[in-house]
């Protein structure tokens, strides 16, 4: 009969947590080059929406909240690309708390962007951060929320 010792179960619970974490990363990166994509390419829709579960709700800032995949998929399919002629964005400085099959995230964003109907702009920047709820399911790690919150700098 094999033992095993409480150190031996805490490290088995911490690699745990390590592979989360690097499966949750993956996960955000693969959301964020999709996103990014949809520009271009709407059609990729369905591959993003892949990363979510099927009840999903999200929230983009001023754009509003979204229920369920059918109403994120009109918004992915036909309102980023609707408006964004080219996006670039990138995330950085995660703070992940793993729960089991739970996790929270926490992520800024920084996103360049040129706007359909207003190109000669030129590139605009935006930031803000991310606050995604994240669950673990037979296919790997999904997004179960995600909100999404523009920053600005203050005004004199």
């Amino acid at each position: 009969m094999q033992t095993t010792t409480p150190h031996l179960d805490a490290l088995a619970i911490h690699i745990e947590e390590i592979k989360a974490e690097k499966a949750i990363h993956a996960l955000k990166a693969s959301y964020i080059r999709i996103l990014d994509a949809l520009t271009q390419t709407p059609d990729r829709a369905d591959e993003l929406l892949a990363l979510f579960v099927d009840d999903c709700e999200t929230e983009y800032a001023h754009f509003g909240k979204f229920c369920g995949k059918e109403a994120l998929r009109t918004w992915f399919h036909d309102t980023i690309p609707s408006f964004t002629r080219w996006s670039f964005h990138t995330v950085c400085l995660p703070v992940l708390s793993i729960d089991g099959d739970t996790a929270r995230g926490s992520w800024r964003f920084t996103a360049y962007m040129v706007q359909r109907g207003n190109e000669a702009a030129g590139v605009q920047l935006h930031y803000g951060d991310y606050e995604d709820v994240y669950v673990r399911t037979k296919d790997g790690w999904r997004f179960r929320s995600t909100k999404l919150a523009v920053s600005a700098p203050p005004q004199d």
